[in-house]
């Protein structure tokens, strides 16, 4: 897993994307929210949404689990949703993140990702809200 090792993002995927083949699905699932000192890094959405972007993956569906009694899941429609349930203040303190990211079906090698804010292709409201939500 990622978050507990340094480099292992870039190490394992510079060159291509050896975790599944051509067509294939990835399932990632790490901390998002809460989690205080549990591994190195707490993954945003964004990763997901941009490595997919940037890799011509689909993405098949992302899911923001809480931990608690009972524990609740909702399912993520899109970088305007989640970043609306922010505004509404929907996003709980102790959340794990899941995204099913399906691979191209011709091989190709690995880009990294730019942000999509940066990158300049979010839309006018999600550049909007994270400007907000800053």
């Amino acid at each position: 897993m990622t978050k507990f090792s340094f480099g292992s993002f870039g190490a394992r995927n510079s060159k291509s994307s050896p975790v599944s083949e051509p067509g294939g699905v990835m399932i990632h699932g790490c901390p998002f929210t809460g989690w205080l000192d549990h591994g190195f890094y707490n993954i945003q959405p964004t990763l997901y949404h941009d490595i997919a972007k940037a890799n011509g993956y689909r993405s098949s569906a992302m899911f923001l689990t809480e931990v608690g009694s009972p524990p609740q899941m909702t399912q993520i429609m899109g970088r305007e949703h989640l970043l609306q349930l922010a505004e509404k203040g929907e996003i709980g303190g102790n959340l794990n993140l899941y995204a099913v990211l399906q691979k191209a079906r011709q091989e190709s090698n690995f880009a990294l990702p730019m942000q999509g804010y940066y990158e300049g292709t979010l839309s006018d409201a999600a550049a909007e809200a994270w400007r907000k939500l800053r």
